[in-house]
């Protein structure tokens, strides 16, 4: 299922994973592609899991202070956690962070993004501890210079 939304609050609830996707203000190829295929992303994803893309930038600064996503973070970022935004809270709360911004080619994204939702999309991603998710997806990206981080919340 894919949405559009502008605020992390107005994401529905009762997915297995989430995907918040805060798009890039300057707009760069991972952006054109994402936004160019996020239909087509958002329904392969499963029923499980949803994506929601931040486009508003009200909702995007929302989303940036609830991820603490920095300046020098590079955009587009995909952020991807296992329990609605409003509840994700606690310092035992993890998220994989993915910044996209340095991929060059439209090939690289769209090659990138094939292997995100085949990732995605496995039964066994919601059981799994966040470092083992970490360390596969690391899998997914390599070798493109794309930034992978694991992220305790903060409050």
């Amino acid at each position: 299922m894919g949405i559009m939304v502008q605020y992390p609050g107005e994401i529905p609830e009762g997915y297995r994973l989430y995907v918040i996707y805060i798009a890039n203000v300057f707009g760069n190829v991972a952006e054109k592609v994402i936004c160019e295929e996020f239909e087509r992303i958002a329904e392969s994803l499963g029923s499980s899991n949803l994506i929601a893309k931040l486009l508003s930038w009200p909702g995007k600064d929302q989303a940036e202070k609830k991820f603490n996503i920095k300046v020098r973070d590079v955009r587009p970022v995909l952020i991807v956690i296992d329990r609605h935004p409003d509840k994700w809270v606690s310092l035992e709360h993890k998220m994989i962070k993915i910044q996209l911004g340095k991929l060059n080619t439209e090939e690289d994204v769209r090659n990138f993004l094939a292997k995100f939702i085949q990732y995605l999309r496995k039964e066994d991603t919601g059981g799994l501890s966040w470092q083992v998710r970490l360390e596969r997806l690391k899998q997914v990206v390599k070798p493109l210079p794309i930034i992978i981080d694991l992220v305790s919340a903060i409050k």
